[in-house]
């Protein structure tokens, strides 16, 4: 047996003071009472009785202290709210989910509603109770009593995130000595490949709530951003698709300009739809489903386009031609004759600021290829990192090296700007490295280098990982930080990132929350326990009925 409001010893401790307590209110003198008695025989007892300076007298009534040391530990056990059936061994969560899909007509009322009738079955003094949306919320603790959820349920509302009370519920079951009773109310049911992972001490319980299907519903499964396909450099193409009946046209916008509609290539169960040469502008580009449906999260998503424009390059005159040609067939890249630029190609002992590629002899650097940066390259790491970033391991190294009668190799400097050293040799007729597939690639990935590129993602989905390690504010104040290699939004909506970068979107894409229908069948169902006793109760109608018995044997003078 435990206690709900008081823990074991202090529970005990109290019984050993009301007895004590008790024990020396028996012993103590009574107030004064006129004795008749009908002879002087009985002078020496009335007078032994009555003495005035005597605090206390012997213990004599037995029973009747019994009687009241039973009403008075009766109570203060009803305070103390004894609870059986609670094992420590044993806890008992209840999930409540909010995630998209419950926003569909009382389905997160009748949740919570199940939720609030199965914790009254629950032993209170190892029963949590979570909601789970964007994250998980604790509102319940064990011990408290259930009056209090519905209090902490109000304003309460599902959010636009997918269910994630299989990967919460994975980690109050971590602890292997620990059993782990996991109540479910709502939310899709679980794959066989996650029930697969869970831990052997957790067990699971999961109530559908009797919810109405889905139907008529359509939504977001995909939304991307990929290179143009017409090669342009400042454009990619957007790729829609919708699951659901019924596939109607997707109208999108950037920025809150001007509508486009797409049109649908329709398949079985859902649609596509393409935008191609969308402008890189880095604006928010804002897709919607149009026409109603029973859940709305769904309708609308949104995608924050990579920001791009051509790099200006100015090149001088003491560079060859098939550099300027290698530069001249990439679509990225804008040759200027003055400023601005944002790169310059030069040779070394010519003074132009900016990031730059320099061509200088030989005999000016023993390494082939030498790149300047801060801190950020000052190791081995790093340096292995850069050679495919600029296209230097696709060189056929063994070739140069005969050419130049010397190994090729890569060295790395730590300066105040960026920059690349090359030898000017390699773009004569004496090495063949102009002519080669990996030139045009070295040229453009340098320059993109240099430039400072900034990542763009394709798509970046609420519960999936983002492909990025970052520690991220969202519009309400709350910072999400990875565990691990990659970020994982918790739900849809702008996030900030603790560096200068731009803002990022996450878009709501988990079909499994809004379309999969609650029923019956492929989860683990139980019926609710009968609810324990409540000793507190029990114990203060003991209480209660033996103080009137003690009241009607006072009143009869059968106890003092």
């Amino acid at each position: 047996m435990s206690f709900a409001n008081l823990s074991f010893w202090p529970t005990l401790f109290g019984l050993v003071a009301i007895a004590g307590a008790l024990f020396a209110l028996q012993r103590l003198r009574v107030r004064h009472r006129d004795l008749r008695v009908p002879t002087t025989m009985f002078w020496q007892e009335a007078v032994e009785e009555a003495r005035a300076r005597t605090l206390v007298e012997r213990f004599r009534h037995l029973w009747a202290y019994l009687l009241v040391l039973v009403i008075a530990g009766a109570m203060w056990l009803a305070i103390a709210d004894p609870e059986t059936g609670s094992d420590g061994r044993v806890a008992h969560h209840v999930w409540i989910d909010a995630s998209a899909g419950m926003a569909a007509g009382d389905r997160f009322a009748q949740a919570c509603d199940a939720a609030a009738e199965t914790v009254r079955s629950l032993p209170r003094g190892s029963t949590t109770v979570h909601v789970v949306g964007a994250r998980a919320s604790t509102v319940l603790m064990p011990g408290e009593s259930v009056n209090l959820l519905a209090r902490r349920l109000e304003g309460v509302r599902p959010v636009a995130a997918p269910s994630g009370v299989a990967r919460h519920m994975r980690d109050t079951a971590s602890d292997p000595d620990q059993l782990v009773h996991a109540w479910v109310f709502g939310g899709p049911p679980f794959s066989d490949a996650v029930r697969a992972c869970w831990p052997e001490n957790l067990s699971v319980e999961r109530f559908p709530c009797a919810f109405e299907q889905l139907r008529g519903n359509r939504a977001f499964a995909a939304l991307a951003v990929t290179e143009a396909a017409s090669g342009q450099y400042d454009c990619c193409d957007l790729f829609v698709e919708t699951r659901g009946p019924r596939p109607g046209p997707v109208f999108v916008r950037i920025d809150a300009g001007a509508t486009t509609r797409l049109d649908p290539d329709a398949f079985d169960g859902g649609a596509r739809y393409e935008w191609r040469d969308v402008p890189c502008s880095g604006g928010l580009l804002e897709a919607r489903i149009d026409g109603a449906d029973p859940v709305g999260f769904d309708d609308v998503a949104e995608l924050r386009l990579p920001e791009r424009r051509r790099i200006r390059v100015r090149v001088t005159a003491a560079v060859g031609p098939a550099l300027r040609r290698a530069l001249a067939a990439d679509a990225a890249i804008e040759l200027v004759a003055g400023a601005p630029w944002d790169v310059v190609v030069r040779q070394s002992d010519e003074s132009l600021e900016g990031p730059s590629i320099a061509f200088g002899p030989i005999a000016e650097d023993d390494h082939t290829f030498v790149v300047v940066d801060g801190a950020s390259i000052d190791s081995a790491e790093r340096l292995i990192t850069l050679l495919p970033e600029l296209g230097l391991d696709q060189i056929d190294a063994m070739s140069l090296a005969d050419a130049a009668a010397r190994p090729i190799s890569i060295g790395a400097e730590v300066g105040t700007g960026r920059s690349v050293r090359v030898w000017d040799e390699l773009l004569t007729e004496r090495f063949d490295f102009t002519r080669s597939r990996a030139f045009p690639l070295f040229v453009a990935s340098s320059v993109r280098w240099l430039a400072r590129e900034s990542d763009w993602h394709e798509w970046i989905a609420a519960g999936e990982p983002a492909g990025f390690a970052a520690t991220a504010t969202t519009e309400d104040g709350h910072v999400h930080a990875s565990f691990g290699a990659s970020f994982v939004p918790g739900a849809a909506g702008a996030y900030r990132t603790d560096s200068d970068d731009a803002p990022f979107v996450a878009a709501l894409l988990d079909t499994r929350s809004v379309l999969t229908a609650d029923d019956v069948g492929g989860d683990v169902h139980a019926s609710v326990p009968g609810a324990p006793a409540d000793w507190s109760v029990v114990l203060a109608v003991v209480a209660l009925l033996l103080l009137c018995v003690e009241w009607g044997l006072h009143r009869t003078g059968r106890m003092p």
